[in-house]
């Protein structure tokens, strides 16, 4: 296991309690599922119906518009060298549940509320912040009408997620305990093919114990027409849009205080290619101010994949390059780190999400492969510098962690990363992973920080219904 310090150590009786939580609810729900179907035909298991959701009882009764979901998700994980920290260890275990009440009594109407409770155990307190704790709570509730031929027009006003093409510039992602979401309005105008949403969102602000509250943030609010447009190419989807996100209160690079405009031009564009290849592309241009100092940043991604068609283990080979820019002077009244807006990144620069869109470069190897339909494994192999010397490195939320010295970096190589994880889907509403990353530190961080290496295990299950 993991050594900590004195005030950080979890007894060795409660990581075992915990992780035995997660195996309890791991066969309980294996349990539901009937695991017979290892020895029955695929007719009898129709004829059976051991693929039946154990929830739907909760909806049977209903009259068709009306549904409840809910969720289920336990993780325990582990992590090592907190933010790259020697010594600030621990392993805890997440919980989370969401319950919903869905309505769509007209296919002009639509109503979602949904509820929350996220919780995590046996970490230390120091560390139980708003990314993985919000006890019971409202996450969604939101009314959407739509009008015209085939509901080419929408209007959207609420609580809710809001996300982005792949979530790297604007998204809430799914693997965090508390994921973001916004208060919104957004109308939408065009069909499934082609399609403008127009919307004005604020940030929901998480509080880790009571009711999240309207505009509990007021003044930071992101504004944003986005495109899709899937008829343009063949086998291609592009996304074009633009993003005004405003902040009443940040500081110069000299400690000036101010109001933040920064403006995001950016286009994402992705599809497939004969022969089992795919790809994707996203580049982005910023402008705009951060109190007295100017903004002029950009970044970009691309990935390129290839599947091996009728061959065991369905393998795909996949590579990936990341630039986000840095800034080379301090001081000087012009800012070029790129802003990561509201963007998503689990599992961009590795599984335990070290890493933000900014001050990077990137490059990833990846190898999936599929030994059955409700099995996946995946390799991946990471590698990161500073895209600037005299910038530092910056976590998954913006904030810098790592700084570079005065006089700039000696080094950029921030360092390597290995992943490897599995996921399970017995059925359609159960899954079941696990899995393992480890950061080997490179020299900017064995320089500039304490710890050397950075370890993430974990093991999860999530019921849906």
């Amino acid at each position: 296991m993991y050594s900590t310090s004195e005030t950080q150590r979890r007894p060795v009786s409660g990581r075992w309690v915990s992780a035995l939580k997660v195996l309890i609810l791991i066969f309980t729900f294996l349990g539901a599922t009937d695991l017979r179907g290892q020895t029955v035909t695929a007719t009898t298991r129709a004829a059976d119906k051991i693929d039946k959701n154990p929830g739907d009882a909760l909806n049977q009764d209903l009259p068709k518009w009306m549904k409840f979901t809910l969720e289920v998700r336990g993780r325990e994980e582990g992590r090592t060298s907190f933010g790259f920290k020697k010594g600030a260890n621990d392993t805890y275990t997440l919980t989370r549940m969401r319950i919903g009440l869905d309505l769509k009594p007209a296919k002009w109407f639509h109503f979602y509320v949904q509820e929350q409770d996220s919780r995590v155990i046996g970490i230390d307190p120091s560390r139980a912040m708003s990314s993985i704790k919000n006890t019971f709570d409202l996450r969604q509730g939101y009314v959407e009408l739509k009008s015209g031929e085939k509901n080419w027009a929408s209007l959207l006003v609420g609580r809710c997620e809001l996300n982005l093409g792949n979530q790297r510039v604007v998204g809430g992602g799914d693997w965090g305990n508390v994921t973001r979401t916004f208060d919104v309005a957004k109308i939408g105008l065009g069909t499934g093919g082609n399609r403008v949403d127009i919307f004005a969102a604020t940030p929901v602000v998480v509080y880790t114990n009571r009711f999240d509250k309207f505009d509990s943030a007021p003044g930071q609010n992101l504004y944003g027409i986005y495109g899709t447009l899937s008829k343009l190419v063949s086998k291609a989807t592009i996304e074009p849009y633009i993003l005004w996100k405003t902040n009443p209160l940040v500081k110069s690079e000299d400690g000036l205080v101010g109001n933040a405009d920064i403006y995001t031009l950016g286009a994402l564009w992705f599809g497939t290619l004969p022969a089992g290849f795919d790809y994707s592309v996203e580049m982005d241009r910023q402008g705009g101010h951060l109190a007295s100092d100017a903004l002029s940043s950009w970044a970009g991604d691309g990935i390129a994949g290839y599947t091996l068609p009728n061959v065991p283990l369905k393998p795909r080979f996949s590579t990936e390059y990341t630039y986000a820019s840095g800034d080379s002077s301090k001081g000087d009244g012009k800012v070029s780190t790129f802003d990561q807006v509201y963007g998503a990144f689990h599992n961009i620069y590795g599984m335990s999400d070290l890493f933000g869109w900014r001050n990077i470069r990137h490059l990833r190897t990846s190898v999936d492969l599929k030994p059955s339909r409700t099995v996946k494994v995946t390799f991946d192999y990471h590698f990161l510098w500073l895209a600037n010397s005299h910038d530092g490195v910056y976590n998954a939320s913006g904030v810098l962690v790592v700084k570079a010295p005065v006089t700039g970096a000696l080094h950029n190589d921030i360092g390597h990363d290995a992943d490897f994880y599995v996921t399970y889907n017995p059925r359609p509403w159960l899954t079941v992973g696990t899995g393992w990353s480890y950061l080997f530190y490179g020299r900017f961080l064995k320089e500039n920080a304490t710890a050397l290496g950075s370890s993430y295990p974990w093991v999860f299950v999530t019921y849906r219904l």
